[in-house]
This record gives structure tokens, C-alpha cells and sequence, in this order.
């Protein structure tokens, strides 16, 4: 798979996204390219690409496919270039290496939880 291959499922990734605040909505399943149709049906007002982004496969480079030419058009493609470098398989590992002190995390907050509940008293509120 790689080093950037995603930790997250589709549906946490989406959700993530649609999370930030400059972010009105997520299309999963897009297509490819991106036409005027596309931009004008769902009322695209800013197409975002990673300046790292690889441009498609080897057919639609083959065929000289722009993806983003329709935006680049209309002026409303803007390129971002990425600051972090960390990557899906460094957090993995950072896990992994983390194992122990996260399990005792977990351990001694459960115990909490059920020494909580253990002590639980009712609490009539009505007099």
C-alpha cells in the first residue's frame, strides 16, 4: 500500500473534512475530471488541489487529461502546498510504539468508570 495509504475509513476521513470550517460539503465518488457541468450543478465556488497531488493515471496522462482544466478556466482552482510530512505509516508506528502507555491509559480510566458506577447512588430529585 505505501507510506500515505489512509489509517481512517472513508466515512471518518469525510467527516473529518466536512469538520473544518471553510469546508461547505465533501463529494465521495467524484469524477476524475472536473467539468463545467459538475461546477455549475452543485454551485462550485473553489476547486482545491495539493500541489503534491499525482496528476491521474497513466491513460488519462496518456491522453493528455487535465483534471483541473475547467477550473483552472474559471479562475477558481487554488493550489496548496502541503506542510506536513508526517505520514499514515510514521503515526502507525508511533502507536505501535506506544502500545503499553495507552493501554494503562485505558486500564485506569475504566477503573475509574467502574469504581463511578460502583458508588453510584440514586439521587431523588422530586420532595
Amino acid at each position: 500500500m505505501g507510506d500515505f495509504y489512509p489509517l481512517n475509513t472513508l466515512h471518518e476521513r469525510v467527516l473529518n473534512i466536512l469538520a473544518c470550517r471553510y469546508v461547505d460539503d465533501v463529494i465521495i465518488g467524484a469524477p476524475f475530471q472536473i467539468t463545467e457541468r459538475l461546477i455549475k450543478d452543485l454551485n462550485v465556488s473553489v476547486v482545491v488541489k495539493s500541489l503534491d497531488v499525482v496528476q491521474g493515471n497513466v491513460k488519462s496522462r496518456a491522453l493528455n487529461l487535465n483534471p483541473y482544466e475547467v477550473a483552472e478556466q474559471k479562475g477558481i482552482l487554488s493550489e496548496i502546498e502541503v506542510e506536513c510530512t508526517l505520514t499514515p505509516l510514521e503515526i502507525a508506528e508511533r502507536i505501535v510504539a506506544n502500545k503499553e502507555a495507552i493501554i494503562q491509559k485505558v486500564m485506569k480510566s475504566s477503573a475509574r468508570q467502574d469504581q463511578y458506577e460502583k458508588d453510584a447512588k440514586f439521587i431523588c430529585e422530586i420532595r
